[in-house]
């Protein structure tokens, strides 16, 4: 699995290529980018992708999962928060 680094016309963006990456391993290199430097913010990122990857199935494959399946699973985890509370959810 290669993480392409951003330039400047993707400064928020990192890629993740290969074609044979799970859920699991998509959720740690999201939280081994830059972005997750905040111990807090990776806690409560880390509990949210640990919650969908286990009700999608953290070994599938990341393109191999639709978004509407994605959504569903939202749903399923989120759905009856409030807007407000949404993130709260996710620790």
């Amino acid at each position: 699995m290669a993480v392409t680094q951003p330039t400047a016309a993707t400064a928020n963006l990192t890629t993740i290529r290969g074609a044979t990456i799970t859920l699991a391993e998509a959720a740690d290199a999201f939280l081994s980018s830059a972005r997750m430097g905040n111990p807090n913010t990776r806690r409560a990122y880390a509990g949210a992708l640990d919650r969908l990857a286990a009700e999608l199935g953290a070994g599938r494959q990341l393109a191999a999962v639709p978004g509407d399946e994605i959504a569903a699973a939202l749903r399923r985890l989120w759905g009856k928060s409030a807007p407000a509370t949404w993130n709260n959810k996710w620790i």
